[in-house]
């Protein structure tokens, strides 16, 4: 349960893409879905294969928006 807790993100970019090529069949614009979920699968991917920065592999989406906000935050502190 707490692996499909820390993966919710990258199993649900799973899940709509999934979806979107299902609903691909029908029109062709539910192909646009796939830019945004492609690239959250690949972050939630690359997130859980490394080991330096713990938030970022404990919690994908949370650690990814802190992971920002530092780097935000550093540069506003210039």
């Amino acid at each position: 349960m707490d692996l499909l807790k820390r993966a919710s993100i990258p199993v649900a970019a799973l899940a709509i893409s999934l979806l979107a090529i299902l609903l691909a069949r029908v029109h062709s614009a539910w192909l646009w879905l796939l830019v945004i979920c492609v690239p959250l699968m690949a972050l939630g991917i690359y997130d859980f294969a490394k080991r330096t920065w713990v938030i970022t592999r404990n919690y994908p989406g949370a650690g990814q928006v802190k992971k920002v906000i530092s780097l935000l935050r550093e540069n506003l502190l210039k």
